[in-house]
Protein backbone atom coordinates (compact mmCIF):
# COMPACT_ATOMS: atom_id res chain seq x y z
CA UNK A 1 0.00 0.00 0.00
CA UNK A 2 1.58 3.22 -0.63
CA UNK A 3 2.34 5.62 2.06
CA UNK A 4 3.21 9.61 2.33
CA UNK A 5 6.34 9.90 1.27
CA UNK A 6 8.63 11.64 4.21
CA UNK A 7 11.45 14.00 4.38
CA UNK A 8 13.79 11.73 5.27
CA UNK A 9 12.43 9.88 2.38
CA UNK A 10 13.97 12.77 0.03
CA UNK A 11 10.57 13.52 -0.87
CA UNK A 12 10.51 10.73 -2.87
CA UNK A 13 8.79 7.00 -3.23
CA UNK A 14 11.79 4.98 -2.84
CA UNK A 15 11.57 1.94 -5.21
CA UNK A 16 13.26 -1.35 -5.94
CA UNK A 17 15.33 -1.69 -8.87
CA UNK A 18 17.89 -4.84 -10.69
CA UNK A 19 20.67 -4.85 -11.74
CA UNK A 20 21.51 -3.73 -15.50
CA UNK A 21 23.75 -5.93 -18.01
CA UNK A 22 26.71 -4.85 -19.39
CA UNK A 23 25.59 -3.82 -23.53
CA UNK A 24 28.72 -4.67 -25.20
CA UNK A 25 31.94 -7.18 -25.51
CA UNK A 26 34.61 -6.44 -28.48
CA UNK A 27 35.71 -8.90 -30.45
CA UNK A 28 39.46 -8.66 -29.02
CA UNK A 29 37.48 -10.34 -25.62
CA UNK A 30 35.68 -13.17 -27.05
CA UNK A 31 39.42 -13.86 -28.83
CA UNK A 32 41.10 -13.77 -25.60
CA UNK A 33 38.75 -15.95 -23.68
CA UNK A 34 37.85 -18.00 -26.28
CA UNK A 35 39.37 -21.55 -24.95
CA UNK A 36 38.92 -20.40 -21.28
CA UNK A 37 36.68 -22.17 -19.18
CA UNK A 38 34.09 -19.93 -17.43
CA UNK A 39 31.20 -20.37 -14.48
CA UNK A 40 28.76 -18.34 -14.15
CA UNK A 41 25.95 -17.82 -12.04
CA UNK A 42 22.41 -16.58 -12.03
CA UNK A 43 20.91 -12.99 -9.89
CA UNK A 44 18.20 -14.00 -6.97
CA UNK A 45 15.03 -12.87 -8.47
CA UNK A 46 14.23 -9.33 -6.96
CA UNK A 47 10.85 -8.93 -5.67
CA UNK A 48 9.80 -5.28 -7.13
CA UNK A 49 6.73 -2.73 -6.28
CA UNK A 50 6.45 1.02 -6.56
CA UNK A 51 7.15 2.23 -2.58
CA UNK A 52 5.12 0.81 -0.54
CA UNK A 53 2.25 0.74 -2.96
CA UNK A 54 -0.36 -1.83 -2.90
CA UNK A 55 -0.54 -2.12 -6.77
CA UNK A 56 2.01 -4.33 -7.90
CA UNK A 57 2.37 -4.48 -12.05
CA UNK A 58 3.74 -7.43 -13.65
CA UNK A 59 7.03 -7.61 -15.48
CA UNK A 60 8.46 -9.87 -17.16
CA UNK A 61 12.32 -10.06 -15.99
CA UNK A 62 14.69 -12.64 -18.46
CA UNK A 63 17.54 -14.36 -16.45
CA UNK A 64 19.98 -15.68 -19.37
CA UNK A 65 22.55 -17.70 -18.38
CA UNK A 66 26.10 -17.53 -19.50
CA UNK A 67 27.80 -20.07 -21.36
CA UNK A 68 31.04 -20.58 -23.71
CA UNK A 69 29.67 -17.92 -26.22
CA UNK A 70 28.72 -15.64 -23.51
CA UNK A 71 25.15 -14.28 -23.80
CA UNK A 72 25.78 -10.76 -21.15
CA UNK A 73 22.48 -9.30 -22.51
CA UNK A 74 20.27 -10.74 -20.32
CA UNK A 75 22.19 -11.27 -16.81
CA UNK A 76 24.92 -10.07 -14.76
CA UNK A 77 27.78 -12.79 -15.25
CA UNK A 78 29.59 -13.70 -12.08
CA UNK A 79 33.50 -14.48 -12.71
CA UNK A 80 34.68 -16.92 -10.00
CA UNK A 81 37.95 -17.81 -11.70
CA UNK A 82 40.72 -14.69 -11.29
CA UNK A 83 43.06 -15.81 -14.27
CA UNK A 84 40.14 -15.29 -16.79
CA UNK A 85 39.17 -12.22 -15.19
CA UNK A 86 42.69 -10.79 -15.45
CA UNK A 87 42.83 -12.30 -19.19
CA UNK A 88 39.68 -10.05 -20.00
CA UNK A 89 40.27 -7.16 -18.44
CA UNK A 90 43.35 -6.58 -19.68
CA UNK A 91 42.71 -6.19 -23.20
CA UNK A 92 40.89 -3.27 -22.20
CA UNK A 93 43.48 -1.19 -19.90
CA UNK A 94 46.65 -1.11 -17.71
CA UNK A 95 44.90 0.53 -14.67
CA UNK A 96 43.04 -2.25 -13.41
CA UNK A 97 45.87 -3.26 -11.32
CA UNK A 98 45.37 -0.01 -9.49
CA UNK A 99 41.24 -0.63 -8.23
CA UNK A 100 40.72 -0.48 -4.82
CA UNK A 101 40.87 -3.37 -2.54
CA UNK A 102 36.89 -3.17 -1.85
CA UNK A 103 37.03 -3.82 -5.26
CA UNK A 104 38.99 -7.10 -5.56
CA UNK A 105 35.67 -9.30 -3.63
CA UNK A 106 34.62 -10.64 -7.06
CA UNK A 107 32.07 -11.92 -5.14
CA UNK A 108 30.81 -9.25 -2.74
CA UNK A 109 31.07 -6.98 -5.62
CA UNK A 110 28.68 -8.59 -8.08
CA UNK A 111 25.96 -8.07 -5.87
CA UNK A 112 26.28 -4.14 -5.90
CA UNK A 113 24.22 -2.22 -8.19
CA UNK A 114 26.90 -0.21 -9.79
CA UNK A 115 28.99 -3.43 -10.48
CA UNK A 116 27.98 -3.42 -14.51
CA UNK A 117 28.79 0.21 -14.92
CA UNK A 118 31.71 -0.29 -12.92
CA UNK A 119 33.27 -3.11 -15.39
CA UNK A 120 32.16 -0.88 -18.36
CA UNK A 121 33.62 2.90 -17.37
CA UNK A 122 37.10 1.50 -15.69
CA UNK A 123 38.40 0.91 -19.40
CA UNK A 124 37.32 4.21 -20.57
CA UNK A 125 38.59 6.06 -17.38
CA UNK A 126 35.47 7.22 -16.15
CA UNK A 127 36.02 6.03 -12.52
CA UNK A 128 38.40 8.76 -9.86
CA UNK A 129 39.61 7.49 -6.45
CA UNK A 130 39.50 11.27 -4.73
CA UNK A 131 40.69 9.07 -1.42
CA UNK A 132 38.71 11.22 1.28
CA UNK A 133 37.54 10.03 4.64
CA UNK A 134 36.37 12.22 7.31
CA UNK A 135 35.89 11.06 11.11
CA UNK A 136 34.13 12.68 14.14
CA UNK A 137 32.76 11.42 17.33
CA UNK A 138 33.43 7.72 15.83
CA UNK A 139 31.14 8.37 12.96
CA UNK A 140 32.74 8.28 9.39
CA UNK A 141 32.58 8.67 5.72
CA UNK A 142 34.66 7.63 3.32
CA UNK A 143 34.65 7.96 -0.67
CA UNK A 144 35.49 4.82 -2.11
CA UNK A 145 35.19 6.20 -5.63
CA UNK A 146 33.26 8.24 -7.82
CA UNK A 147 31.85 6.91 -11.64
CA UNK A 148 30.80 9.08 -13.89
CA UNK A 149 30.03 9.58 -17.54
CA UNK A 150 27.85 12.45 -19.72
CA UNK A 151 24.84 11.77 -17.90
CA UNK A 152 25.37 11.31 -14.00
CA UNK A 153 27.84 10.45 -11.50
CA UNK A 154 27.89 8.50 -8.68
CA UNK A 155 30.16 8.67 -5.59
CA UNK A 156 30.43 5.78 -3.97
CA UNK A 157 31.15 5.71 -0.16
CA UNK A 158 31.06 3.62 3.25
CA UNK A 159 29.37 5.21 6.15
CA UNK A 160 29.79 3.78 9.80
CA UNK A 161 28.39 4.92 12.69
CA UNK A 162 31.11 4.69 16.46
CA UNK A 163 29.96 0.73 16.57
CA UNK A 164 31.25 -0.15 13.39
CA UNK A 165 28.13 -0.67 11.88
CA UNK A 166 26.65 0.93 8.50
CA UNK A 167 24.65 3.65 8.86
CA UNK A 168 21.49 4.61 6.61
CA UNK A 169 21.19 7.80 4.71
CA UNK A 170 23.15 9.70 7.68
CA UNK A 171 23.33 13.00 4.94
CA UNK A 172 19.45 13.13 3.60
CA UNK A 173 19.42 16.87 2.99
CA UNK A 174 18.67 17.57 -0.30
CA UNK A 175 20.91 19.46 -1.92
CA UNK A 176 18.89 23.03 -1.82
CA UNK A 177 19.34 22.74 2.29
CA UNK A 178 22.94 21.74 2.71
CA UNK A 179 23.66 17.84 1.82
CA UNK A 180 26.58 17.10 -1.02
CA UNK A 181 26.73 19.97 -3.51
CA UNK A 182 27.78 19.37 -7.05
CA UNK A 183 29.56 22.72 -8.60
CA UNK A 184 31.29 24.23 -11.57
CA UNK A 185 34.82 25.83 -10.52
CA UNK A 186 32.86 29.89 -10.03
CA UNK A 187 30.18 27.73 -7.62
CA UNK A 188 27.09 27.19 -9.65
CA UNK A 189 25.28 24.30 -9.24
CA UNK A 190 25.95 21.32 -12.08
CA UNK A 191 23.47 18.67 -11.28
CA UNK A 192 19.94 18.00 -9.81
CA UNK A 193 19.41 15.17 -7.25
CA UNK A 194 19.00 11.82 -8.58
CA UNK A 195 17.48 8.54 -7.11
CA UNK A 196 19.16 5.10 -7.79
CA UNK A 197 18.89 1.35 -6.94
CA UNK A 198 19.72 0.10 -3.33
CA UNK A 199 21.75 -2.44 -3.19
CA UNK A 200 23.43 -5.74 -1.52
CA UNK A 201 26.67 -5.06 -0.34
CA UNK A 202 28.13 -2.31 2.36
CA UNK A 203 28.75 0.67 0.02
CA UNK A 204 26.11 3.05 -0.22
CA UNK A 205 25.76 5.81 -3.86
CA UNK A 206 25.07 9.25 -4.09
CA UNK A 207 23.91 10.20 -7.27
CA UNK A 208 23.76 13.13 -9.02
CA UNK A 209 22.54 14.08 -12.96
CA UNK A 210 24.32 16.58 -14.81
CA UNK A 211 22.44 19.17 -16.41
CA UNK A 212 22.96 20.89 -19.83
CA UNK A 213 26.57 21.52 -20.09
CA UNK A 214 28.93 19.41 -18.39
CA UNK A 215 31.84 21.42 -16.87
CA UNK A 216 35.63 20.08 -17.71
CA UNK A 217 35.94 20.03 -13.52
CA UNK A 218 33.52 19.71 -10.69
CA UNK A 219 33.89 20.15 -7.10
CA UNK A 220 32.13 18.01 -4.59
CA UNK A 221 31.55 19.17 -0.93
CA UNK A 222 29.66 18.85 1.86
CA UNK A 223 29.08 21.46 3.92
CA UNK A 224 26.74 19.97 6.67
CA UNK A 225 27.52 20.09 10.44
CA UNK A 226 25.02 17.24 10.95
CA UNK A 227 23.94 14.27 10.25
CA UNK A 228 20.81 12.05 11.06
CA UNK A 229 20.94 8.85 12.30
CA UNK A 230 18.52 5.69 13.05
CA UNK A 231 17.51 5.09 16.10
CA UNK A 232 14.82 2.62 18.10
CA UNK A 233 12.77 3.36 21.28
CA UNK A 234 14.14 0.92 23.51
CA UNK A 235 10.31 0.47 25.40
CA UNK A 236 8.33 -0.20 22.06
CA UNK A 237 11.12 -1.16 19.78
CA UNK A 238 9.28 1.87 17.33
CA UNK A 239 12.52 2.67 15.04
CA UNK A 240 12.93 7.20 14.21
CA UNK A 241 15.59 8.96 13.21
CA UNK A 242 17.75 11.58 15.69
CA UNK A 243 20.26 14.33 14.61
CA UNK A 244 23.69 14.17 15.53
CA UNK A 245 26.17 17.53 15.14
CA UNK A 246 29.74 16.53 13.96
CA UNK A 247 31.97 17.86 11.53
CA UNK A 248 31.74 15.57 8.17
CA UNK A 249 32.76 18.68 6.06
CA UNK A 250 35.05 17.74 3.13
CA UNK A 251 35.75 18.69 -0.57
CA UNK A 252 37.66 17.35 -3.54
CA UNK A 253 37.56 17.80 -7.21
CA UNK A 254 36.56 15.63 -10.29
CA UNK A 255 37.99 16.11 -13.88
CA UNK A 256 34.85 15.37 -15.93
CA UNK A 257 36.06 15.91 -19.28
CA UNK A 258 36.32 12.16 -20.18
CA UNK A 259 33.01 12.09 -19.36
CA UNK A 260 31.82 14.64 -21.97
CA UNK A 261 33.65 13.07 -24.44
CA UNK A 262 31.91 9.29 -23.85
CA UNK A 263 28.55 10.50 -24.57
CA UNK A 264 26.35 11.49 -27.01
CA UNK A 265 24.03 14.43 -25.84
CA UNK A 266 21.18 15.37 -28.44
CA UNK A 267 18.06 17.68 -27.63
CA UNK A 268 14.51 16.20 -28.96
CA UNK A 269 12.68 18.58 -30.55
CA UNK A 270 8.78 19.43 -31.36
CA UNK A 271 8.03 16.05 -29.12
CA UNK A 272 4.93 16.54 -27.11
CA UNK A 273 1.28 15.45 -26.05
CA UNK A 274 -1.17 16.31 -24.24
CA UNK A 275 -4.35 14.09 -22.80
CA UNK A 276 -7.36 14.61 -22.74
CA UNK A 277 -7.59 15.19 -18.87
CA UNK A 278 -4.84 18.05 -19.76
CA UNK A 279 -1.57 16.41 -18.53
CA UNK A 280 1.08 17.79 -21.13
CA UNK A 281 4.32 15.48 -21.79
CA UNK A 282 7.11 16.87 -23.57
CA UNK A 283 10.56 14.74 -24.24
CA UNK A 284 13.53 17.48 -24.09
CA UNK A 285 16.64 15.36 -24.03
CA UNK A 286 18.30 12.19 -24.85
CA UNK A 287 21.64 11.23 -23.56
CA UNK A 288 23.65 8.11 -24.62
CA UNK A 289 26.36 7.09 -22.61
CA UNK A 290 28.26 3.34 -22.18
CA UNK A 291 26.44 3.17 -19.17
CA UNK A 292 22.71 3.37 -20.54
CA UNK A 293 20.16 5.75 -22.34
CA UNK A 294 18.92 8.80 -20.43
CA UNK A 295 15.61 10.47 -21.53
CA UNK A 296 14.57 14.01 -19.78
CA UNK A 297 11.36 15.10 -20.03
CA UNK A 298 8.71 18.06 -18.68
CA UNK A 299 5.13 17.03 -17.24
CA UNK A 300 3.11 20.01 -16.97
CA UNK A 301 -0.58 20.27 -16.14
CA UNK A 302 -2.84 22.77 -17.49
CA UNK A 303 -4.85 25.38 -15.91
CA UNK A 304 -8.09 23.26 -15.11
CA UNK A 305 -6.15 20.07 -14.28
CA UNK A 306 -4.10 21.98 -11.60
CA UNK A 307 -7.20 22.63 -9.65
CA UNK A 308 -7.94 18.77 -9.18
CA UNK A 309 -4.40 17.73 -8.48
CA UNK A 310 -3.02 16.13 -5.34
CA UNK A 311 -0.75 19.15 -3.43
CA UNK A 312 1.98 16.52 -3.98
CA UNK A 313 0.54 15.06 -7.58
CA UNK A 314 4.33 15.50 -8.89
CA UNK A 315 5.59 12.90 -5.83
CA UNK A 316 3.43 10.23 -6.85
CA UNK A 317 2.81 10.87 -10.38
CA UNK A 318 3.87 7.71 -12.51
CA UNK A 319 3.85 6.69 -16.15
CA UNK A 320 4.34 3.56 -17.75
CA UNK A 321 6.05 3.64 -21.61
CA UNK A 322 7.72 1.17 -24.12
CA UNK A 323 10.57 1.27 -26.40
CA UNK A 324 9.99 -0.40 -29.83
CA UNK A 325 12.83 -0.63 -32.38
CA UNK A 326 13.58 -2.97 -35.59
CA UNK A 327 15.20 -6.65 -34.89
CA UNK A 328 17.90 -7.95 -37.06
CA UNK A 329 15.91 -9.11 -39.15
CA UNK A 330 13.44 -5.90 -39.62
CA UNK A 331 10.36 -7.48 -37.43
CA UNK A 332 9.30 -5.10 -34.76
CA UNK A 333 11.08 -5.13 -31.34
CA UNK A 334 9.81 -4.21 -27.82
CA UNK A 335 11.63 -2.69 -24.89
CA UNK A 336 10.38 -3.16 -21.78
CA UNK A 337 6.86 -4.14 -21.01
CA UNK A 338 4.54 -2.75 -23.45
CA UNK A 339 1.76 -2.52 -21.34
CA UNK A 340 2.43 -1.03 -17.28
CA UNK A 341 5.97 -1.32 -16.38
CA UNK A 342 8.85 1.42 -16.85
CA UNK A 343 11.47 0.13 -14.44
CA UNK A 344 14.57 2.81 -14.15
CA UNK A 345 17.92 2.52 -13.12
CA UNK A 346 18.72 6.21 -12.34
CA UNK A 347 15.62 8.60 -11.70
CA UNK A 348 15.61 12.63 -11.35
CA UNK A 349 12.63 15.00 -9.79
CA UNK A 350 12.55 18.54 -9.91
CA UNK A 351 9.61 20.59 -9.13
CA UNK A 352 8.98 23.71 -10.37
CA UNK A 353 6.25 25.62 -8.23
CA UNK A 354 6.04 28.73 -10.05
CA UNK A 355 4.92 26.84 -13.23
CA UNK A 356 3.43 23.55 -11.98
CA UNK A 357 5.43 21.81 -13.62
CA UNK A 358 7.48 18.50 -13.37
CA UNK A 359 11.49 18.04 -14.28
CA UNK A 360 11.71 14.29 -14.71
CA UNK A 361 14.58 12.38 -15.54
CA UNK A 362 14.70 8.58 -16.42
CA UNK A 363 17.67 5.84 -17.18
CA UNK A 364 15.88 2.49 -17.89
CA UNK A 365 16.80 -0.95 -16.61
CA UNK A 366 15.50 -2.67 -19.36
CA UNK A 367 18.16 -5.81 -19.97
CA UNK A 368 18.08 -5.09 -23.70
CA UNK A 369 17.62 -1.70 -24.27
CA UNK A 370 21.74 -0.67 -25.60
CA UNK A 371 22.50 2.42 -25.70
CA UNK A 372 23.98 1.71 -29.26
CA UNK A 373 19.98 0.39 -30.48
CA UNK A 374 19.32 2.93 -33.72
CA UNK A 375 15.82 3.99 -34.67
CA UNK A 376 14.39 3.82 -31.25
CA UNK A 377 10.79 4.88 -30.68
CA UNK A 378 9.62 6.12 -27.42
CA UNK A 379 6.00 5.20 -26.72
CA UNK A 380 3.72 6.25 -23.77
CA UNK A 381 1.62 3.68 -22.23
CA UNK A 382 -0.45 5.22 -19.76
CA UNK A 383 0.35 7.00 -16.31
CA UNK A 384 -0.99 7.79 -12.87
CA UNK A 385 -1.62 10.77 -10.98
CA UNK A 386 -3.73 11.71 -7.50
CA UNK A 387 -6.99 13.35 -8.05
CA UNK A 388 -9.28 15.13 -5.86
CA UNK A 389 -12.39 13.37 -6.69
CA UNK A 390 -14.78 12.03 -3.42
CA UNK A 391 -17.09 9.07 -4.03
CA UNK A 392 -18.21 6.95 -1.23
CA UNK A 393 -20.98 3.79 -0.04
CA UNK A 394 -23.11 3.23 3.01
CA UNK A 395 -23.23 0.05 4.49
CA UNK A 396 -25.38 -1.68 6.86
CA UNK A 397 -24.00 -3.54 9.38
CA UNK A 398 -26.81 -6.24 9.53
CA UNK A 399 -27.03 -8.97 12.83
CA UNK A 400 -24.92 -12.27 12.33
CA UNK A 401 -22.06 -10.34 10.31
CA UNK A 402 -23.58 -9.86 7.41
CA UNK A 403 -24.14 -6.22 5.49
CA UNK A 404 -26.35 -5.50 2.98
CA UNK A 405 -23.73 -6.18 0.66
CA UNK A 406 -23.07 -2.72 -0.66
CA UNK A 407 -21.00 -1.63 -3.85
CA UNK A 408 -18.69 1.08 -4.19
CA UNK A 409 -18.00 2.14 -7.69
CA UNK A 410 -16.13 5.10 -9.44
CA UNK A 411 -13.77 5.83 -11.98
CA UNK A 412 -13.71 2.11 -12.59
CA UNK A 413 -13.12 0.27 -9.63
CA UNK A 414 -16.00 -1.75 -8.19
CA UNK A 415 -15.24 -3.22 -4.55
CA UNK A 416 -18.12 -5.35 -2.64
CA UNK A 417 -18.25 -4.82 0.91
CA UNK A 418 -19.61 -8.23 2.64
CA UNK A 419 -18.95 -10.02 5.75
CA UNK A 420 -17.76 -7.94 8.95
CA UNK A 421 -16.41 -8.54 12.45
CA UNK A 422 -15.41 -6.78 15.44
CA UNK A 423 -12.12 -7.46 16.64
CA UNK A 424 -9.76 -6.35 19.99
CA UNK A 425 -6.65 -4.75 18.80
CA UNK A 426 -3.87 -6.01 21.01
CA UNK A 427 -2.07 -3.57 22.00
CA UNK A 428 -4.68 -0.29 22.44
CA UNK A 429 -7.52 -2.78 22.83
CA UNK A 430 -9.63 -0.43 21.07
CA UNK A 431 -12.50 -2.31 19.04
CA UNK A 432 -11.80 -2.63 15.06
CA UNK A 433 -14.37 -2.87 12.45
CA UNK A 434 -12.95 -5.53 10.19
CA UNK A 435 -14.99 -5.66 6.38
CA UNK A 436 -13.74 -7.95 3.98
CA UNK A 437 -14.02 -6.72 0.30
CA UNK A 438 -13.84 -8.59 -3.06
CA UNK A 439 -13.01 -6.03 -6.16
CA UNK A 440 -11.69 -5.44 -9.33
CA UNK A 441 -9.53 -1.84 -9.74
CA UNK A 442 -9.02 -0.21 -12.29
CA UNK A 443 -6.72 2.53 -10.52
CA UNK A 444 -4.52 2.31 -7.81
CA UNK A 445 -6.13 1.97 -3.80
CA UNK A 446 -3.92 4.76 -2.83
CA UNK A 447 -3.09 5.03 1.18
CA UNK A 448 -4.94 5.11 4.47
CA UNK A 449 -4.74 9.09 3.73
CA UNK A 450 -7.07 8.91 0.46
CA UNK A 451 -9.92 7.28 2.86
CA UNK A 452 -11.76 7.60 5.77
CA UNK A 453 -14.64 5.87 7.57
CA UNK A 454 -17.83 7.96 8.80
CA UNK A 455 -20.75 6.98 11.54
CA UNK A 456 -23.78 8.00 11.60
CA UNK A 457 -22.99 11.16 13.13
CA UNK A 458 -20.43 12.24 10.46
CA UNK A 459 -17.40 11.39 12.13
CA UNK A 460 -14.25 10.34 10.56
CA UNK A 461 -12.42 7.18 11.49
CA UNK A 462 -8.98 6.32 9.73
CA UNK A 463 -9.08 3.72 7.24
CA UNK A 464 -6.53 0.66 6.94
CA UNK A 465 -6.09 -2.05 4.11
CA UNK A 466 -4.42 -5.57 4.84
CA UNK A 467 -4.41 -7.85 2.08
CA UNK A 468 -2.90 -7.83 -1.45
CA UNK A 469 -3.94 -7.09 -5.29
CA UNK A 470 -3.06 -9.05 -8.17
CA UNK A 471 -3.47 -9.39 -11.71
CA UNK A 472 -7.42 -9.58 -12.66
CA UNK A 473 -7.55 -12.84 -15.27
CA UNK A 474 -4.23 -11.48 -17.15
CA UNK A 475 -4.97 -8.18 -17.70
CA UNK A 476 -2.56 -5.68 -17.06
CA UNK A 477 -4.86 -2.87 -16.72
CA UNK A 478 -6.99 -4.39 -14.04
CA UNK A 479 -6.39 -5.55 -10.58
CA UNK A 480 -8.28 -7.68 -8.10
CA UNK A 481 -8.10 -7.64 -4.51
CA UNK A 482 -6.92 -11.01 -2.57
CA UNK A 483 -7.71 -12.26 0.46
CA UNK A 484 -8.23 -8.02 1.61
CA UNK A 485 -10.27 -6.31 4.69
CA UNK A 486 -10.85 -2.82 5.54
CA UNK A 487 -10.03 -2.11 9.37
CA UNK A 488 -11.33 0.58 10.69
CA UNK A 489 -10.02 1.34 14.52
CA UNK A 490 -12.42 2.51 17.18
CA UNK A 491 -15.68 1.91 15.31
CA UNK A 492 -18.69 2.23 17.45
CA UNK A 493 -19.68 -1.96 18.34
CA UNK A 494 -23.36 -1.07 18.03
CA UNK A 495 -23.18 1.15 15.48
CA UNK A 496 -25.72 -0.12 12.57
CA UNK A 497 -23.83 1.56 9.44
CA UNK A 498 -21.03 2.71 7.94
CA UNK A 499 -19.89 4.98 5.06
CA UNK A 500 -16.36 4.38 3.39
CA UNK A 501 -15.48 7.64 1.24
CA UNK A 502 -12.72 8.04 -0.70
CA UNK A 503 -11.39 11.32 -0.76
CA UNK A 504 -8.64 11.18 -3.89
CA UNK A 505 -8.07 8.27 -6.35
CA UNK A 506 -4.55 7.24 -7.80
CA UNK A 507 -6.34 7.91 -11.29
CA UNK A 508 -4.81 5.16 -14.00
CA UNK A 509 -4.87 6.64 -17.35
CA UNK A 510 -4.46 4.15 -20.64
CA UNK A 511 -6.39 5.99 -23.38
CA UNK A 512 -3.36 7.87 -24.79
CA UNK A 513 -1.99 7.97 -28.28
CA UNK A 514 1.74 9.25 -28.67
CA UNK A 515 4.68 8.17 -29.39
CA UNK A 516 8.10 9.68 -30.48
CA UNK A 517 11.26 8.48 -33.12
CA UNK A 518 14.26 9.55 -30.99
CA UNK A 519 17.14 11.13 -32.31
CA UNK A 520 19.76 8.04 -33.57
CA UNK A 521 24.02 8.72 -34.29
CA UNK A 522 26.24 8.25 -36.37
CA UNK A 523 28.85 6.82 -34.62
CA UNK A 524 29.13 6.56 -30.58
CA UNK A 525 32.65 7.37 -28.77
CA UNK A 526 32.91 4.41 -26.74
CA UNK A 527 32.75 2.24 -29.89
CA UNK A 528 35.71 4.03 -31.33
CA UNK A 529 37.56 3.80 -27.86
CA UNK A 530 37.24 0.07 -28.05
CA UNK A 531 38.87 -0.21 -31.34
CA UNK A 532 41.95 1.75 -30.48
Amino acid sequence: MKSKPTEQEVQWEKKLFQETPDFNFTENVMKEIEHVEMEHGEQEPVITGHGKRMRQRKRRRIISAAAACILLAGSLTVWTQPKLKHQVLSVFSPFWQQEDEIFKNEKEMSEWTWYGDYLRSKPLGLIQYPKVKVEDKGYSFEVKQVQFDGSRMIITVVEKGPDGKLLQAPLEAPLDEGGITVTDLQGNKVVKEGMSPGGLSSLSNYVFLFEDDVPDMVIVQNKADHITVSTEDKETGKPGREKVDLDWKFQFKVDTRKGKEMAVNQTIKDAAYTTKDGLEFELERLIRTVNGVRLDMNITPDGEMISKLGPEWWLNLRMWYHFETEDADGSLKYIGDRINYSARKVEGRKYDSEHHSLWLSHTPDYTNLSPNTKKLKFVLDGYSVPIKEEAEVTIKLEQGGKTNKAVFKDNGDQINFDKYTYEKDEETKENELRMDIEGILKNDLGSPDDWAALDHTGREYQVEFEGAVGTYKDDLDLQKTENMQVVVKGFPADAKEITIKRKSVDKVVTDVDWSVDLPSYTTLPWEKAGQQ
